[in-house]
């Protein structure tokens, strides 16, 4: 299996700054090598990802904070499986 990369934008209120994930300042990305990467990085990797989608579906209005964080470990299990490519 090839290294899996994560890209995501960045933009000043983002988590992944809060939970130590690399960024690059000038192009407003950050990339992670995810097959490489510790049990504690994919950890904090996949709530990084599951905290931006919670954040986006609470500004969209679609969903309150309270129910979306309940939803939390879900989303990072679903989201470790993803990117290990199950």
């Amino acid at each position: 299996m090839s290294d899996k990369n994560v890209h995501v934008f960045n933009d000043s209120n983002s988590f992944t700054e809060h939970l130590g994930i690399v960024t690059f300042p000038d192009s407003g990305i950050f990339q992670v090598g995810y097959s490489n990467a510790s049990e504690q990085d994919k950890n904090v990797i996949a709530t990084a990802c599951a905290l931006e989608l919670i954040k986006s579906t609470v500004q969209a209005g679609n969903s309150s904070v309270t129910g979306e964080l309940r939803s939390l470990e879900a989303y990072v299990i679903t989201i470790k499986r993803a990117l290990a490519g199950q």
